[in-house]
């Protein structure tokens, strides 16, 4: 009954009213406990814990052999000129487009403040939809739909922030992350959130006519028809949240609103090297590689990033040697790929990147099983905040979250 005709503008208005509503009694239960000292009993999302921002402090820097080109804010012309060509079709770093967004220049709404994302979700009261699991191709990979508050008190920190305060203690308290990694991914969270919208402005960039492309895109089919509409979705999730290998059918600006994400790209024509999946449980994952790259950084240092002691590598319990379990027919949830090509939690690996560069075996069994990838180019970058980078079409690319981020993603065509 709420999806008929003429009735979102009803609810969004009910919404409004209902935030307004926890406003004022939220400020007026305060005055009451400052003059009364009364112990509440049932404190919300806000009472819980008040954080000034995420922690935004990456962990090191990772090590960039093949840096993606770095763009001051290029001209509308000046982009579509790239795109006029499917050989100059290339990503680019963008700095200094996003810059005005008020979710990054305005102290009282920038997205890094968590009280104000919780303000928009009648204080953590609205649903969203969570990914659970190291990977939507792990046996144990789930989804949960869960409260925005729930999101952010339990996955979104790692420890208590530096600049988190108890309303009812002058002692710094976060209650830690125990349960797995969790990421509210690939969402449109704008359409569900319309108050957060304003926040942000679709770039100009995202308007332009891309040249089709001279061969077909990996994994996906060729459509009849273009988008009328950019496509918006939002990445939020804590440090550690890591994309594989995929591909995806549209053309994307990814915009970094809250933290650091470290991310690597290869061209399509060297699919073949990255070992595209096939058909599982009747679902095409063509625009997923097969290749787990956090195990290939660690194994060849080489083309690794630095980033294989940091606690992020995937722990596989089967041995290197043998065939991945997971990849036997069967063994895989069947989703859809092109809507979730991306891994989720981490633990620390066994053993070490040292110890795996120094196992030949290990090495040889991995070149036997995928031949060809580890001399495979590629291009890489650290995306910041207030940084855009122009995927194009078909490229496959693999996203690490090096800190609490939260991003927007603009696809079109």
């Amino acid at each position: 009954m709420t999806g008929a005709p003429r009735r979102e503008e009803v609810i969004e208005l009910w919404f409004s009213a209902l935030k307004e509503y926890l406003s004022t009694t939220h400020h007026q239960t305060q005055l009451s406990d400052q003059s009364s000292k009364r112990r509440k009993l049932s404190p919300s999302i806000q009472d819980t814990y008040i954080s000034c921002s995420f922690s935004e402090t990456p962990i090191p820097n990772p090590i960039l052999r093949h840096p993606i080109p770095r763009v001051e804010n290029p001209s509308f012309s000046a982009f579509q000129s790239k795109l006029s060509l499917p050989e100059t079709q290339t990503p680019i770093l963008i700095e200094g487009a996003i810059s005005h967004w008020p979710a990054l220049s305005d102290p009282n709404r920038q997205w890094k403040n968590p009280s104000y994302l919780l303000s928009h979700t009648l204080d953590g009261r609205r649903l969203v939809p969570i990914e659970l699991g190291r990977a939507y191709t792990d046996s144990n990979w789930t989804q949960k739909i869960m409260s925005f508050g729930e999101f952010m008190r339990d996955h979104m920190f790692d420890s208590p922030p530096k600049h988190s305060i108890s309303p009812n203690s002058k002692a710094p308290h976060c209650k830690p992350r125990k349960k797995p990694t969790a990421y509210l991914a690939q969402h449109d969270l704008l359409t569900q959130l319309p108050t957060l919208r304003p926040d942000i402005c679709i770039p100009d960039y995202c308007y332009t006519a891309p040249a089709p492309p001279s061969a077909p895109l990996p994994g996906h089919a060729p459509r009849d028809s273009r988008l009328p509409d950019p496509l918006l979705n939002a990445w939020l999730g804590p440090r550690g949240t890591t994309s594989p290998l995929h591909t995806d059918p549209y053309h994307n600006i990814l915009a970094q609103v809250v933290g650091c994400k470290y991310i690597r790209l290869y061209a399509p024509e060297h699919s073949r090297a990255l070992w595209p999946r096939g058909t599982e449980r009747g679902v095409n994952m063509g625009n997923t590689s097969s290749i787990d790259l956090g195990t290939a950084m660690a194994l060849f240092p080489e083309i690794g990033a630095g980033l294989e002691d940091s606690g992020a590598i995937p722990h596989h319990k089967h041995q290197p040697d043998e065939p991945d379990p997971e990849a036997r027919a069967g063994n895989r949830p069947a989703v859809d790929a092109q809507l979730h090509g991306h891994a989720r939690e981490f633990t620390k690996p066994e053993n070490s990147e040292a110890d795996c560069a120094r196992d030949p075996r290990r090495r040889r069994s991995f070149h036997s099983r995928f031949p060809g990838f580890v001399d495979a180019p590629y291009r890489e970058c650290v995306l910041g905040p207030g940084e855009c980078l122009y995927i194009p079409a078909g490229w496959w690319h693999y996203v690490r979250s090096l800190s609490p981020s939260f991003s927007v993603s603009f696809w079109w065509d």
